[in-house]
């Protein structure tokens, strides 16, 4: 049986692990052992809630490690718990883009009134202000270098749960229509071809 967690995209690791073990709590109902199964940023995300779960309380403790119902396995599928190269270079987009829109807005602003700007600025604090844009810039971290440090000084795992891992290398005559875009804008930033539109395989 395959349980799906609600998970939230570009949400923390730390939200997605909560509704991660919600799932686990369900699974263990079943009296049946349970493996953990991620793609892409979900691996970042099983690892937290299996971490968070085996340094929580004893009955979390309980619940992963149990011989008759715990974690018995992982299977990682293009695994970025180590980044992705999207963080750092939207990273230097979102710099240069706070530059240029700095140079430009000071440029148009004699010719725009006072009331506009105002409303202007009120607009954009608005937006970063919200609970959406802030939810977006955590889960957001975990795909910079700074996040992956962060994520595995505090990780603590099962030694003796079996982990499978898998890795890709999209080609052109394999690459869905869908990820063309994203596919090349990564190849152009990395300088590489050997991703699989998120992750690198070296």
């Amino acid at each position: 049986r395959t349980l799906r967690s609600d998970t939230g995209t570009a949400r923390s690791l730390e939200y997605n692990a909560a509704k991660i073990e919600e799932a686990i709590r369900t699974a263990t109902q079943l009296k049946k052992p349970f493996g953990l199964l991620g793609y892409s940023q979900g691996c970042a995300n099983v690892l937290t809630a299996e971490s968070l779960m085996f340094s929580g309380t004893p009955q979390q403790q309980q619940t992963l490690s149990s011989p008759t119902c715990g974690l018995v396995c992982r299977q990682l599928l293009f695994s970025a718990a180590n980044g992705s190269m999207h963080g750092p270079a939207s990273d230097t987009k979102v710099q240069r883009l706070i530059v240029m829109g700095e140079e430009f807005f000071k440029y148009q602003q004699g010719y725009c009134s006072r009331a506009f700007i105002a409303t202007t600025l009120e607009l954009l604090n608005g937006i970063m202000d919200s609970a959406p844009f802030h939810k977006f810039i955590g889960g957001a971290q975990s795909m910079l270098p700074d996040g992956c440090k962060v994520f595995w000084r505090e990780a603590q795992h099962l030694p003796y749960v079996t982990t499978c891992v898998l890795r890709g290398v999209l080609e052109p005559h394999t690459t869905p229509e869908s990820l063309e875009m994203i596919t090349n804008v990564l190849t152009k930033q990395s300088g590489s071809p050997l991703h699989d539109s998120q992750v690198h395989v070296y």
